[in-house]
């Protein structure tokens, strides 16, 4: 079967090319069209929005910062974002990749070992969805229901994310751990934003890819650091919480032994950083 594409302007052009039978989405194509070639999928349309400015927009109003979901992730590492944001896409497969996965993509695929992701946790960003109907907003933890599966209703689209820059007083700390640095999906990663005062943690957020279904925001582990400083005794107690939290799976890349114990031991590159 062959796969016809249609590529719209604006966006009353798309709601009537999603109108046809078996049309789906394309931006980026990285992850897609692996499926598509493979024959996982036959999709009988692709629909790319690429072509549609409104997509296409990067905005900051103070503290508040925008990303359109078609933003590439080239793009997105010439914009000014934080620097947390800035590693974790660096990271992300090679420069061709980058210049033409889109954030919007890479979210939609729901990896859990999605580094572009992870900032989007600590940020606790929100997801703009778009309808005929008009936008609704879906925090990320609930947009990403688990590997491949969102909040999408029938003829909703993303439209892009937003979030507070609000950490800017704030250190932090962003790890990949893979087998080869750039060209392979993380065995685990961690990202950590935080703020010390007088050599104690008063504020910090958490997040681990590839070691559970989906990101996972260490909300346990935050409310245990807050007020502590950083010492060997409350890492080591950091480290069982972690690996009691957190649930990998045995694949291709590593145990899931491996990944509970790398993620456990990571922590404490808060010492060895900052400590």
């Amino acid at each position: 079967m062959n796969t016809e594409v249609l590529v719209p302007k604006s966006i009353s052009e798309l709601w009537d090319m999603l109108e046809i039978d078996g049309a789906k989405i394309i931006a980026g194509g990285t992850d897609l069209m692996v499926r598509v070639r493979s024959g996982i999928i036959k999709p009988r349309i692709l629909v790319d929005i690429t072509r549609i400015p409104d997509f296409h927009v990067y905005r900051r109003d103070g503290d508040k910062i925008f990303l359109g979901s078609t933003l590439t992730h080239a793009e997105l590492l010439e914009k000014g974002l934080p620097s947390i944001f800035l590693e974790a896409i660096s990271t992300i497969g090679s420069p061709q990749i980058r210049n033409m996965g889109t954030i919007g993509g890479n979210v939609c695929n729901a990896s859990p070992a999605g580094d572009g992701i992870l900032p989007l946790y600590l940020y606790d960003a929100n997801v703009v969805l778009l309808s005929k109907n008009g936008e609704r907003r879906v925090h990320i933890e609930d947009f990403i229901k688990g590997p491949g599966k969102v909040e999408l209703k029938d003829q909703e689209i993303v439209y892009g994310f937003e979030f507070l820059d609000k950490y800017r007083d704030h250190k932090y700390i962003f790890r990949e751990i893979g087998k080869r640095v750039a060209m392979t999906i993380s065995i685990v990663s961690m990202g950590l934003i935080f703020k010390l005062k007088d050599g104690i943690i008063n504020d910090i957020k958490i997040a681990f890819g590839a070691v559970y279904p989906t990101v996972l925001r260490m909300r346990k582990l935050e409310k245990y650091l807050i007020g502590k400083p950083i010492e060997d005794p409350i890492l080591s107690e950091a480290r069982e919480i972690i690996m009691k939290e957190v649930s990998p799976i045995d694949d291709i890349r590593a145990t899931a032994i491996y990944r509970r114990k790398v993620a456990g031991n990571i922590i404490f590159l808060l010492k060895e950083r900052y400590g």
